[in-house]
């Protein structure tokens, strides 16, 4: 491969930086020859064709395989969405889960305020299925202490799943038995969204269709002749690199779900422990009826 491209190829369209051509294509862009010439630069008329077409192939080449190449980002960027919501599905059934034990929305309401947080998007899970996400309840002296318990049991649960959805897990658990394995979080998702449209810019502003052609075309002078005497070509490039052009992605049409971070248990077991004592006092038999309900979804089959 060439060590660089002539300042007339990087100039056209803008600069068109996947592009490569060889010393020999290279050569077959020089100033063509005087009428009676037979050569230049050693460049016969038996070998200005074949340079001509290694230019175009090039050319062709390269437009195609940087389209295929953001094609792919943008399937692998979709696929990791699709295991980001699954993930989010589960942080809300757990939250679903806390809030039920929580008796109602402004109870669940306030206990998030008692922790800094606007909960909201916590009180949106509606559907809570403890057989899903608890093994069993807590055991405890007294019913106050294994609905406290229990209570500790699901925000941990709740706080953990949470964490691991906005950051990614925790580097202690980061070695798995396969290496390889790509972890899923909300923050890189963010992250891949803004370098992937970056990238979808710049495939954009300097490979579009219409310079790429034009740039192709200019390798053959009988058709833009031709083109200019019949009124063919493109009529409106801009229509058609609208047209063919990569849409960047709106990250607020994917519908990804950015939960409040919660303090780990430890931080806030006190207040977390007062909470559902004064919620004990307050709610007792709806707290019983609670209770048994996640005691019979946990045991069934």
């Amino acid at each position: 491969m060439a060590g660089g491209l002539p300042t007339m190829i990087l100039n056209k369209c803008g600069g068109h930086p996947n592009i490569h051509l060889s010393p020999g294509a290279l050569a077959a862009m020089m100033p063509h020859r005087k009428s009676g010439e037979k050569s230049v630069m050693g460049i016969n008329d038996g070998m200005l064709e074949p340079l001509i077409g290694e230019i175009l192939d090039d050319v062709a080449s390269s437009f195609f395989e940087a389209r295929r190449t953001i094609e792919a980002k943008i399937d692998h960027f979709h696929e990791f969405v699709k295991t980001l919501r699954k993930m989010a599905a589960d942080v809300q059934s757990r939250a679903a889960l806390l809030n039920l034990l929580l008796v109602d929305d402004q109870q669940a309401e306030a206990f998030y305020r008692l922790l800094g947080l606007d909960g909201e998007v916590f009180l949106d899970a509606k559907i809570a299925d403890p057989h899903n996400v608890l093994s069993g309840i807590p055991f405890g002296i007294s019913f106050c202490s294994r609905y406290t318990k229990l209570v500790f049991t699901v925000y941990s649960n709740l706080q953990e799943a949470g964490a691991i959805y906005l950051n990614g897990p925790p580097q202690s658990i980061k070695m798995p038995a396969r290496p390889d394995q790509e972890f899923i979080y909300y923050h890189l998702i963010v992250k891949m969204h803004q370098v992937l449209n970056h990238e979808i810019k710049r495939i954009n502003d300097t490979i579009s269709p219409s310079c790429t052609l034009q740039f192709a075309k200019e390798f053959k002078p009988e058709l833009m002749t031709k083109e200019r005497v019949t009124g063919g070509g493109i009529s409106d490039p801009q229509a058609l690199d609208e047209k063919l052009c990569y849409r960047q992605i709106d990250l607020n049409t994917l519908g990804l779900l950015e939960f409040p971070l919660l303090p780990k248990l430890e931080d806030v077991k006190p207040s977390v422990k007062s909470f559902c004592k004064d919620l004990h006092s307050r709610y007792p038999n709806e707290l019983k009826e609670i209770l048994e309900f996640i005691r019979q979804r946990i045991s069934a089959d």
